[in-house]
């Protein structure tokens, strides 16, 4: 499959800009990605997204520097295992420290290791690879991680359903997800990966919390919350849909609840004036 590229390049802008005006030329280009990825993403083999190829596709080109990209970007069949595991071996996109360069972040939302990866998952991992791809070729040392939004409620009621432990099914359909992110070939620094519920993660979210409190930034307030009675938890406003619970679709209460809080007002202050 092949994706045809216009030949002009744009001027330079900052990153956020250079989203801004790319957008709606990724839409076309994945849109036209979608009809084969979805055929081949539903087999056995996963499809070779070739996606560090959209990167000239995507952005103009940077201050000062005329980019001449390739006409023509090829989609391979099949993906290149043996390719992408000497590209592991090698930790080409591994990130050093020390590395002198100037440095550049990218971190795109944790996915939720539900077991399998969608579209959904497609395209914002794609874009983020873009970015990280384009900062990459201008100098930069990029570090682009990924980790796992694990930890709560949805993985100990999937793991009831199940009848196993929650970490045993959070972890195995982590690995089933990884082995699929894998095979996009995304620019990834594995070696950095995290899952929030490893409690060598989220011993430091404990840690910051109990600082806050030493510091007089927490306290207990009397609120009404919504309280999903199947998944018996608290739901933000936006995981309430038309008065019912975005996952368990059970009617949502309005119950009185004495939750913990951040005096957020306070930490947007600042110190206070004289504090050292």
């Amino acid at each position: 499959m092949a994706v045809q590229k216009s030949a002009s390049v744009l001027a330079a802008s900052p990153t956020c800009g250079l989203l801004n005006q790319s957008h709606t030329r990724f839409n076309k280009l994945l849109v036209s990605y979608d009809s084969e990825v979805r055929k081949r993403a539903c087999g056995r083999n996963h499809a070779n997204f070739g996606i560090g190829t959209l990167v000239g596709a995507i952005f103009p080109s940077p201050t000062g520097v005329r980019i001449r990209w390739p006409t023509t970007v090829t989609t391979p069949a099949r993906p290149s295992r043996a390719g992408r595991r000497r590209g592991t071996r090698a930790g080409i996109f591994a990130t050093r420290n020390d590395d002198p360069r100037k440095k550049y972040y990218v971190l795109e939302m944790f996915p939720y290791p539900s077991g399998r990866i969608h579209m959904g998952h497609v395209r914002n991992y794609t874009m983020g690879d873009v970015v990280a791809r384009h900062r990459r070729a201008m100098g930069f040392s990029v570090l682009h991680p990924m980790g796992w939004d694990a930890f709560g409620m949805p993985a100990e009621n999937a793991a009831m359903e199940r009848k196993v432990h929650p970490r045993a099914w959070t972890y195995q359909n982590i690995e089933a997800m990884k082995a699929q992110l894998k095979s996009m070939g995304l620019s990834l620094d594995w070696a950095r990966e995290i899952a929030t519920c490893d409690p060598d993660y989220y011993k430091h979210q404990q840690k910051m919390f109990l600082d806050f409190l030493k510091a007089g930034l927490v306290e207990r307030k009397q609120s009404k919350v919504n309280w999903d009675p199947v998944d018996q938890t608290v739901l933000a406003n936006e995981q309430v849909i038309d008065g019912r619970g975005w996952r368990s679709n059970a009617l949502v209460e309005q119950a009185r609840a004495h939750p913990v809080v951040l005096q957020d007002h306070r930490l947007r202050a600042g110190p206070a004036r004289g504090a050292r």
